[in-house]
């Protein structure tokens, strides 16, 4: 459940890689892959700092207070997606939005159908 909760944060990894994509368009091909560049290190240094973090805060505070601590940037994170993300392609260039296309089941089938994932699972949930 951890996992899960935790895995919240890094669905924004895909919408910001889109919107790199979609804002240096215009940019030389090495202006382009050092912004990339400085994203995906940016989100590894997060990757690698945070458990170190996360260990120093619950030693210091204890482990159900730890939670607090990264659901409030967590809680900070969602208000500035939803109220301040805006879409970074231009209204002319957007497809219209369709649930046939959107398929929100289609996920949750290539999670239990693809191996990986099922051996995982049986792994861990027994």
């Amino acid at each position: 459940m951890a996992v899960g909760l935790g895995g919240g944060p890094y669905a924004l990894v895909g919408a910001c890689f889109a919107a790199v994509a979609d804002l240096t368009v215009g940019l030389p091909p090495d202006k382009r892959t050092l912004i990339f560049g400085v994203t995906e290190a940016c989100l590894w240094v997060g990757l690698v700092a945070g458990p170190f973090l996360g260990a120093v805060v619950a030693s210091a505070v204890g482990l159900r207070k730890t939670f607090f601590f990264v659901a409030a940037p967590s809680a900070v994170a969602l208000v500035v997606v939803v109220l301040g993300w805006r879409e970074s392609r231009p209204p002319e260039s957007r497809s219209k939005f369709q649930w046939r296309r959107a398929n929100p089941v289609g996920a949750l089938f290539m999670l239990t159908t693809n191996k990986v994932c099922v051996l995982h699972s049986r792994r861990q949930f027994g």
